[in-house]
């Protein structure tokens, strides 16, 4: 499993909806992650250019990506962005495939 995060912005519609009948936002989400094979691990609402963000664990980034697009087909979002999410233990393996893809890599003019 892989972590994620998607920062989201709702429309106004979704927000004077959310006003009159909120629901169950949390298990909403959580119902589409586990169709997706994964769960939710938070759900945030938040200060700022964003409404809120979720972080999620799935199989992969084509479940991420699926999550993200039942979520802009809905019409509730006015954005959504997905970024996945990298431990520290992970830093070693990504930088020394950097400085292994960075022997060959030359930069354009530099040639």
């Amino acid at each position: 499993m892989s972590q994620f995060v998607s920062f989201f912005s709702y429309t106004d519609t979704t927000w004077q909806k959310l006003g009159s009948t909120p629901g169950d936002r949390p298990a909403a989400v959580e119902a589409v992650a586990r169709k997706l094979g994964g769960s939710v691990v938070s759900l945030h609402y938040m200060l700022g250019p964003y409404d809120g963000m979720v972080i999620t664990d799935l199989p992969d980034t084509c479940a991420a990506a699926a999550m993200s697009t039942v979520a802009m087909c809905s019409g509730a979002f006015r954005q959504m962005h997905t970024h996945a999410l990298l431990t520290p233990d992970q830093l070693p393996q990504i930088l020394e495939l950097s400085r292994l893809g960075g022997d060959s890599f030359q930069a354009p003019g530099s040639a």
